[in-house]
């Protein structure tokens, strides 16, 4: 049997369907591990997938069009390629020399990184994902010290201020902002963003006066905010990431037969995102694991 025919003889009943996520969060505790982990967008709760040692600590996690996350470090303030749930990242390049990073990162639509810092003058840092070189520096406003950063499905980029919650619309090219207002319905500093991609929906957290920390689901063309729940107060929460569906190969936010094209495409390239079953082989059977994911569908 070739490799096209074990493979067609699987993709038969792809089906539609939207993918769904929970979010990844990253997280201190006293004893300052880094802590990774699975909130619901349903209702807040967490549930822990891995600890690392505090060199490994991310602030901020973004989801890349890659499929890879893409992190700010403690270690030196670097900006890392990282995955959350082995520990291993790779850096690729550190903004400790010249700026101290203020916590805003996001991942554009286009695979652009994006990282805010601060000192005597706030930057925005563009580093190009596909290539892996540093594209361009360009100069915000100094009034504005963002600690949280989202890409709007429109491309506008926005921005809040850390010490007014205040929202702001920033031109990565030129650097001049607009200021859209306020999130109403959410108490506090927003801390981070988590927008999917493909559909829009976006989450945030929000630390309020009490130190308690909530998650909200936010619109962010009117700025409404919904509450969703509080977090446990038993560790410092930083930041959050969406955590794709596995059956969702293609990141796309659908479940249908593009993800097993992925797949196909994915396996014949001998890229290991095909391995589905984490044997360190691939065969036939990651297609067979593969379509037991699809067939059990994404919460």
């Amino acid at each position: 049997m070739t490799r096209d025919t074990a493979i067609g003889a699987l993709v038969v009943l792809a089906v539609g369907g939207q993918a769904g996520a929970d979010l990844y969060l990253v997280a201190f505790e006293a004893e300052h591990p880094a802590n990774y982990y699975r909130l619901s967008t349903l209702d807040a709760s967490v549930e822990l997938v891995a600890t690392y040692p505090k060199s490994k600590n991310m602030f901020e996690l973004d989801l890349g069009v890659d499929g890879h996350y893409y992190g700010l470090g403690s270690d030196w303030y670097g900006i890392y390629r990282v995955d959350p749930q082995s520990g291993d990242y790779e850096e690729l390049f550190s903004i400790y020399a010249q700026q101290f990073p203020s916590g805003a990162l996001t991942v554009s639509t286009d695979g652009e990184l994006w990282v805010t810092s601060f000192g005597f003058e706030t930057k925005l840092w563009q580093w190009d994902i596909e290539h892996d070189y540093l594209l361009d520096i360009t100069h915000i406003p100094a009034d504005i010290v963002p600690v949280a950063m989202a890409q709007r499905q429109d491309g506008v980029l926005v921005m809040t201020h850390a010490y007014d919650g205040t929202v702001h619309a920033v031109d990565p090219v030129t650097g001049e902002s607009q200021l859209l207002g306020t999130i109403a319905g959410a108490e506090g500093a927003v801390l981070s963003f988590a927008l999917e991609k493909s559909s829009g929906k976006t989450f945030m957290l929000a630390r309020d006066a009490d130190e308690v920390v909530a998650l909200y689901e936010v619109d962010l063309f009117s700025l409404e905010a919904t509450w969703v729940g509080d977090l446990p107060r038993d560790a410092e929460y930083y930041g959050i990431a969406w955590l794709p569906c596995a059956a969702d190969f293609n990141l796309d936010g659908e479940l249908n037969v593009l993800d097993f094209v992925a797949l196909q495409l994915a396996w014949q390239a001998g890229d290991d995102a095909a391995d589905v079953n984490a044997d360190g082989v691939l065969d036939v059977l990651d297609f067979v694991s593969f379509q037991g994911l699809f067939q059990e569908g994404c919460a």
